[in-house]
């Protein structure tokens, strides 16, 4: 596996720690003009691309005969930048410079997997370049992460945080402070606009007792969404949904291959 160092175009000092590793016998692309199938891990807010779910999908995919790559956004994990300054404009622009680096070693239209914060990411990105994104693939996807800010602190303590400029945000993998603009910038992100906008194949897994993330939000989203979306709900799941682990590797496959995105890997294919 390839460590490496990837630069945004916003400021070139910041580094992003990436990581790229190839098929172990890559399967030939379902089209020609999108390259050999790649899957790109986008992690959770206060996670990092050495996570458990990134373990298990990147072992997974690679012998399945998909390249997995994966980066740390701007202020976790190995990649520098400051946790407290993150808008999700900012972190699209971060999944940008990693489709790139990925078109530059051949493949045109990777899958996206993203879990929480990443899900988001990930259908912002397949919603504004399906030219560039095959798939999406979603954990528990922070479908509206304003709204669940709004709901966990409340009038007041959003009130508090815009007269300060910052407040503390804290979850199940970090306690971090957290700047105002996040918000302004959450309130471009018009979730209707999404809906509209996404044509390409989703697949989202999500946890009945999810404490993070409204399981009803993601729900409605995948009804409202033309075409639409395949919702995969584990009734007794949580947000993490590493008690299920084991099966979701298997679960992204078969919705990739029933939909014509992943071809057989070359040890499992018919002579």
């Amino acid at each position: 596996m390839l460590h490496h160092v990837l630069h945004p175009t916003d400021d070139p000092a910041i580094e992003l720690a990436a990581r790229y590793a190839a098929a172990e016998q890559p399967c030939a692309p379902m089209r020609a003009a999108d390259g050999p199938p790649a899957v790109l891990y986008l992690h959770g807010f206060g996670s990092s691309q050495d996570g458990d779910k990134a373990v298990a999908m990147r072992q997974a995919f690679g012998a399945a005969g998909a390249a997995f790559a994966s980066l740390d956004v701007r202020g976790h994990g190995a990649s520098t930048g400051a946790l407290r300054t993150l808008t999700l404009t900012r972190a699209l622009a971060d999944v940008e410079i990693a489709l790139a680096d990925l078109r530059a070693r051949g493949h045109r239209r990777p899958i996206l997997f993203g879990s929480s914060m990443g899900g988001l990411l990930a259908l912002w990105t397949a919603a504004r370049r399906p030219d560039a994104v095959a798939a999406v693939l979603g954990l528990a996807p922070a479908i509206d992460m304003l709204a669940t800010l709004e709901k966990r602190l409340g009038p007041d303590g959003m009130a508090a945080w815009q007269a300060d400029g910052w407040t503390t945000l804290e979850t199940t993998l970090t306690r971090t402070p957290m700047d105002w603009p996040m918000v302004e910038d959450l309130r471009r992100y018009d979730l209707s606009a999404l809906i509209d906008a996404l044509e390409v194949p989703v697949f989202l897994l999500q946890g009945a007792h999810d404490d993070s993330v409204d399981r009803s939000a993601v729900i409605d989203f995948a009804l409202a969404c033309r075409p639409p979306v395949e919702l995969h709900l584990f009734g007794d799941g949580d947000h993490r949904l590493l008690d299920h682990l084991a099966a979701l590797p298997a679960l992204c496959l078969t919705f990739l291959r029933t939909r014509g995105l992943l071809a057989a890997a070359p040890s499992a294919a018919a002579p």
